[in-house]
């Protein structure tokens, strides 16, 4: 089952001033964004940064990425981070999962030896569960944000009441560990 992204999540982001500009795992019916890539385009083959180029914005905007959970995950936190090595910053909603191969190649960015790196990304871990778009109940899981940039900021993980960000004013301060 497709869940959307709850509207007031990518509403709190943009209001803390990330300019979310292309939803890279939608369709008309659940986008986030004023562009996005259809799931029937194969978005994991798409440039991002050129699609961003190509509607006619910059890679100063972010992309917006819900991606399909399960097995395939991992396909897409790992095009995520190519995109971010050229430039695309990508904000990701993912479920909560330190525990697995795709969450470690995510943060660390790609490196086969993430044991011995350094986290590369941002990860803000959302407190409270999320009810998707068009589910019955709040998920069962966890979830985080986790920011894709390249751009030179220091990596960091922080916590954010998920509450507090869909009613954020631009004045929410995500707390640090």
């Amino acid at each position: 089952m497709d869940w959307g992204t709850p509207s007031k999540l990518t509403d709190g982001l943009r209001e803390l001033g990330y300019s979310l500009a292309l939803d890279v795992c939608a369709d008309v019916g659940n986008t986030k964004c004023a562009y996005w890539i259809e799931q029937g385009e194969d978005s994991l083959s798409v440039n991002w940064g050129k699609r961003l180029i190509d509607i006619g914005l910059g890679l100063e905007y972010w992309c917006w990425m819900n991606p399909p959970y399960g097995t395939a995950i991992g396909e897409w936190t790992d095009k995520a981070v190519l995109e971010a090595a050229a430039g695309v910053k990508t904000v990701a909603l993912v479920p909560a999962r330190p525990d697995t191969a795709w969450w470690w190649r995510a943060l660390m960015g790609g490196s086969a030896y993430y044991w011995l790196s350094e986290p590369r990304f941002h990860v803000w871990f959302l407190k409270g569960r999320l009810r998707f778009q068009g589910a019955p109940d709040d998920a069962p899981f966890p979830s985080a944000l986790i920011f894709f940039d390249d751009s030179g900021l220091e990596p960091s993980a922080r916590w954010i009441s998920a509450k507090a960000l869909m009613a954020a004013d631009g004045d929410v301060d995500p707390v640090p560990w």
